[in-house]
């Protein structure tokens, strides 16, 4: 589900890049809502995408420092940076970000009818699919012993 999220948002990111420098170069007035939107897309998109990435196991944080510190993948070592991944996106990610949302929620952002806090809700909202994908890598490491070098083309959420 999030493959064709991170798809759609890049499509629209760069139509609205397109779009902003056509108007600025060749029409020489270039609308003011392009700038706002392209941040909005490009907040979700990453957001999205580091979901994404974590449910393929792809994300770079937990890859590059098990293979920089040449640690053997055991299952007790999975389960360990599973859980403290789900610490982190409950901590951070959900409640950190729903903080956020909180705060800036009635800050406008100009030339488009969406708040700061409406922007910031992607925030959370990754956090909740990070927090449930990796208790669900935690239980696949428990229940049968695989850990993410075992299985690299897991479905993503």
């Amino acid at each position: 589900m999030l493959r064709p999220v991170c798809a759609g948002l890049f499509a629209f990111l760069l139509i609205v890049m397109v779009w902003q420098v056509f108007a600025r170069q060749i029409l020489n007035d270039a609308p003011a809502w392009t700038g706002p939107a392209a941040q909005y897309a490009f907040i979700w998109l990453v957001f999205a995408g580091a979901a994404w990435m974590f449910a393929e196991r792809e994300h770079i944080a937990i890859d590059f420092f098990t293979k920089l510190l040449k640690i053997d993948r055991t299952r007790s070592l999975e389960v360990f940076v599973n859980l403290m991944s789900f610490a982190f996106a409950v901590l951070l990610l959900i409640w950190g970000g729903v903080r956020a949302v909180e705060i800036t929620w009635t800050q406008a952002i100009p030339g488009l009818p969406f708040s700061t806090g409406q922007m910031f809700l992607v925030v959370p909202i990754s956090g909740v699919l990070i927090a449930l994908i990796s208790l669900r890598h935690a239980v696949e490491a428990i229940r049968t012993g695989e850990t993410a070098g075992d299985n690299e083309s897991t479905e993503a959420i």
